[in-house]
């Protein structure tokens, strides 16, 4: 279920450029009540991080992808939640380099998603 709602969202993101709430809100709802403690801490801690990205670089994250950080946490029995975001950042980049456009509206959900699809399987 969690990997349908990630490409509904994709999908969303990047089409609209924008993550819906009700979609996003779902997913945080899961995050207390299928976890141990580590995991519901990993999850409000990354929130919190992109949270803070978010107020640094002045709104370039958009808040749907700070709400959309603490999955990784979910995610955390094949994979430390550090290295999807890790590895969906050096996804973004790859991508960057490859427009050579550094202006553009980019969607991060795309690239969290495949990170969180592919890293398990590396």
């Amino acid at each position: 279920m969690l990997y349908l709602i990630l490409l509904l969202v994709t999908a969303t993101d990047i089409r609209y450029r924008i993550i819906p709430k009700r979609l996003n809100f779902l997913i945080l709802a899961l995050i207390p009540l299928s976890m141990e403690l580590k995991k519901v801490l990993w999850a409000y801690g990354l929130f919190f991080i992109y949270c803070i990205f978010s107020r640094i670089f002045g709104g370039r994250i958009g808040y749907g992808d700070v709400r959309l950080a603490p999955v990784a946490a979910i995610l955390t029995d094949v994979a430390n939640p550090l290295l999807i975001h890790g590895f969906a950042w050096f996804l973004a980049g790859i991508f960057l380099l490859y427009k050579r456009k550094m202006n553009i509206n980019l969607p991060f959900a795309p690239f969290f998603t495949l990170s969180a699809l592919f890293l398990p399987h590396l």
